[in-house]
């Protein structure tokens, strides 16, 4: 179980890497969508208060809401015509 889940890790990782540097908003969200199923299942399996679980989801829906914000603007920027 361990090697499957430092497998799904290391490929999220991967994905959101990839996402960053060939500026693909999908391949980055498909990263951190993998990235948060594996958390969320992982708290589900494990004896973790209701609060930290809350506090967790907020701050992976953060997570996705600023790497959008940020990729969207990285595209914007590079649209830009130069002057």
């Amino acid at each position: 179980m361990i090697l499957f889940n430092v497998y799904v890790l290391i490929m999220s990782v991967a994905a959101i890497v990839g996402g960053i540097q060939h500026e693909r908003l999908g391949l980055l969200n498909s990263g951190m969508l993998l990235l948060a199923a594996l958390i969320t299942a992982r708290f589900f399996d494990s004896d973790v208060s209701m609060l930290t679980r809350g506090v967790v989801f907020i701050l992976l829906g953060i997570g996705f809401l600023g790497a959008n914000i940020w990729m969207l603007r990285r595209k914007a920027a590079a649209k830009e015509p130069e002057q």
